[in-house]
């Protein structure tokens, strides 16, 4: 049931907001992309 209603509460949010913050919620409730973290390794390496 909590997942109906966080699944409710998004669709809302997704309405409210533009494509670039759904992405950014998208990966707040997901897992963040790994390309994201390979890029932050590759700069500090370099």
């Amino acid at each position: 049931e909590a997942m109906r209603i966080a699944k409710e509460a998004e669709e809302e949010i997704l309405k409210a907001v533009p494509n670039i913050a759904r992405v950014s919620i998208q990966l707040n409730l997901g897992n963040p992309i790994p390309c994201v973290h390979d890029e932050t390794n590759g700069s500090s390496g370099t």
